[in-house]
């Protein structure tokens, strides 16, 4: 059985030379992640800005 889901992150920035735009840090920030999951792992990948994808394993 396969799933997807539409995932919302959010928090605030680390270090500068890690996030986009090198804001400053404590900036708040959110984005968006498609993901897909089957019965033991996920994949998904980050909607805006840079390139980023995920993969999420069940314990």
């Amino acid at each position: 059985m396969k799933a997807a889901a539409i995932l919302h992150a959010h928090g605030r920035t680390g270090e500068r030379e890690y996030a986009v735009r090198h804001p400053s840090v404590g900036t708040p920030y959110k984005y968006t992640i498609h993901a897909q999951f089957d019965t033991r792992i996920g994949t998904g990948s980050r909607v805006e800005d840079r390139v980023c994808d995920f993969v999420f394993t069940k314990k």
